[in-house]
């Protein structure tokens, strides 16, 4: 099982952000997002549509890593109702005050309640690479 902290190729890039498709700076690197979190929620879905206070299914640490390697709704195979994966909370509809501060402080991005797996959820989505100037 690999995590973000084993795969990203931007872990060596410096200055080089992650971004929602609206424009809004998630982490200025991928240094900021694993030891920061992100400045904002993941707010905005693949169509460019805002969506806030919703489960993603994650199995990776506040800090970039594999939380579980084979107990993940039987590594992603299972939508059994005995079986869990951890879930994280894209983001809040408020980025302000003592919600917003637990969402940040306890990295609730990724890292929320384990839900069963035979439940619905989002996933992220992160491009991850050296884009170079045409």
């Amino acid at each position: 099982m690999q995590s973000p902290t084993t795969r990203f190729e931007q872990i060596e890039l410096e200055k080089v952000p992650y971004m929602l498709r609206s424009g809004r700076v998630i982490a200025a690197d991928f240094a900021e997002l694993v030891d920061d979190g992100p400045r904002v929620g993941i707010s905005v879905d693949e169509t460019g549509a805002m969506v806030t206070e919703q489960f993603v299914w994650t199995n990776t640490t506040g800090l970039g890593g594999v939380l579980h390697p084979v107990d993940h709704c039987d590594s992603w195979t299972s939508a059994a109702a005995q079986s869990e994966a951890m879930r994280g909370l894209n983001g809040l509809a408020v980025e302000m005050g003592p919600a917003w501060e637990t969402w940040q402080a306890e990295r609730q991005w990724t890292v929320a309640l384990a839900s069963s797996c035979n439940t619905e959820r989002r996933l992220y989505c992160f491009e991850d690479g050296y884009v170079g100037e045409d």
